[in-house]
């Protein structure tokens, strides 16, 4: 690299970039990566979690859009808290309130699935055609913690509710944020691992 200067004589010359000076050049650029990066890469991950906040509101409202117009989606969905196939857990949310609620759907990855595959195909088909999508659903943000969004129903009141869990060996039977309806707020600012007293949620079958 040189750079162009005039000598006393009125002639032009080059002269080369010392050491020093690229190693300053060097240093500023180690400065502002180090500055940026981090900030550039959670700017990603917020804008990952506000996709997937918007795919479950598009997946509870679409639920419930189902139950109330198709009597078939309805009467299976009247049908879980009954049925030995779906998994029932004990959770409590980011306000404090317990109750018990069954899995009914699993977001993965790679497809959109039943989580008791016989009784709640109807449901799952529904609400694919729904939204018209087939098995291309895809969750955005991901980490060890975080692996795919699920559909519950609760029990009590047989309200839709979707919550970002973890599927992964070891871990499948957690739960952590409820992203519709009543968002946890720690969902968009925790990227570390959800601690009970933050979520209120990490709670296995």
């Amino acid at each position: 690299m040189k750079r162009t200067w005039m000598n006393r004589n009125g002639k032009l010359g080059n002269k080369g970039v010392s050491l020093v000076e690229l190693l300053v050049v060097i240093a500023i650029m180690s400065i502002l990566a180090s500055i940026l990066v981090p900030n550039l890469l959670q700017y990603i991950k917020k804008a990952q979690k506000a996709s997937d906040l918007e795919i479950a509101r598009e997946i509870g409202e679409s639920l419930e859009r189902l139950i109330a117009i198709d009597s078939a989606v309805r009467d299976q969905w009247d049908k879980i808290p009954t049925a030995s196939s779906y998994i029932t857990f004990n959770v409590t949310d980011h306000n404090g309130e317990t109750y018990r609620m069954n899995n009914v759907l699993e977001l993965t990855e790679i497809k959109f699935r039943s989580a008791a595959m016989k009784e709640s195909q109807i449901i799952c088909d529904a609400l694919k055609d729904e939204l018209g999508r087939k098995n291309n659903i895809q969750i955005n943000y991901t980490d060890k913690y975080i692996t795919e969004l699920r559909v519950t129903r609760r029990q009590s009141d047989g309200r839709v509710e979707v919550w970002a869990s973890n599927n992964k060996e070891g871990r499948s039977s957690t739960v952590y944020y409820r992203l519709y309806p009543d968002a946890d707020p720690a969902y968009m600012s925790n990227f570390t691992e959800p601690a009970s007293s933050a979520s209120g949620a990490r709670t296995r079958y």
